[in-house]
C-alpha cells in the first residue's frame, strides 16, 4: 500500500490500504486498522469528486467505524465525525441499506454522550425507518433504542412501552 501511494498509484493504494485495514480489524489491531483506513481516506481525496469516489470513501467510513469505536468509545468526536460523514454520504448516494447502522451508532454517540435529546430524536427516526422499511430486526433495534431514552430520562413507562414492543417483535416467529 505504501509503495503504491509514493508511485501515485491511487487506485492501487486505496485497495491496499482498505485490506491492511480489513487484516488488522480482523486481528483486533484496532489503532493500526484506523491509520490504513485513514491513509485509504487520504488516496482518495486524490480522485476526483463523484459517486464512485463516495461510495469508496463511505465503504471505507463503515469499516473504521468499529475500530474506532473500539479504541475511542462511542462517545469521542472521531466517531461522531466518522458517522456523520457516513451518513451524510448515505443521504447523497440514497443508500437505506447502510442509513440504520449509521443512524444507530449515532444515536450509541448521543446517549453515551450524553445527549439525550437528540439521542431521543435519532431513537425516533430509527424506528419511524424501521418500521417504513418493514424490517423487523431494525425495528426491534429502534426500539431499544427509544426505550433506551427514555429509562435514562426517568420516563419508565415509556420505556416499558417500548421494551414490550421490541419483546413482542421478537417473541413472533
Amino acid at each position: 500500500a505504501f509503495h503504491a501511494s509514493e508511485a501515485g498509484m491511487v487506485e492501487v493504494a486505496i485497495e491496499n490500504w482498505c485490506k491492511a485495514g480489513e487484516s488488522s480489524s480482523d486481528r483486533v489491531a484496532n489503532i493500526e486498522a484506523i491509520g490504513h483506513y485513514e491513509n485509504a481516506l487520504a488516496e482518495l481525496q486524490r480522485l476526483p469528486h463523484g459517486q464512485e469516489r463516495d461510495e469508496k470513501e463511505l465503504s471505507i467510513l463503515l469499516a473504521m467505524g468499529v475500530p474506532l469505536i473500539a479504541t475511542t468509545g462511542y462517545a469521542s468526536h472521531r466517531v461522531e465525525n466518522n458517522f456523520r460523514r457516513a451518513e451524510d454520504l448515505c443521504l447523497q448516494l440514497g443508500d437505506a441499506e447502510n442509513l440504520f447502522s449509521v443512524r444507530r451508532a449515532l444515536w450509541n454517540f448521543f446517549l453515551d454522550k450524553p445527549d439525550y435529546n437528540t439521542g431521543g430524536e435519532l431513537a425516533n427516526i430509527l424506528l419511524e425507518s424501521a418500521k417504513l422499511a418493514n424490517d423487523a430486526e431494525e425495528t426491534m433495534l429502534a426500539y431499544r433504542a427509544v426505550q433506551s431514552v427514555c429509562l435514562y430520562t426517568g420516563d419508565l413507562e415509556g420505556s416499558q412501552k417500548a421494551g414490550e414492543a421490541g419483546l413482542i417483535l421478537a417473541n413472533d416467529p
